[in-house]
């Protein structure tokens, strides 16, 4: 899930990972370009928590739009999609 969503200050993401360990969550643009690598922030109860605060790698802000959060291994990634306004 991501809260707020759509977000403008700050989203914060988790996924329920039974049995996995954390991993990072990277954010795409609807282009396919790679935005941001977020590290796992904490794991509780198989629930990995993420925020972001709409800063891409390069320390810029992200304008708004649609991007979309994948995590897990490959074959078993899991997406999200995030609107920032």
């Amino acid at each position: 899930t991501a809260y707020p969503n759509p977000f403008e200050g700050k989203v914060v993401i988790s996924f329920k990972d039974p049995g996995q360990e954390a991993r990072p969550l990277r954010i795409f643009n609807l282009l396919g370009g790679l935005v941001v690598e977020l590290p796992a922030e904490s794991v509780n109860h198989r629930t990995t928590y993420y925020s972001w605060n709409g800063i891409s790698n390069s320390g810029e802000q992200v304008p708004s739009g649609i991007y979309f959060g994948v995590t897990g291994p490959s074959g078993k990634e899991k997406n999200i999609k995030i609107i920032k306004r």
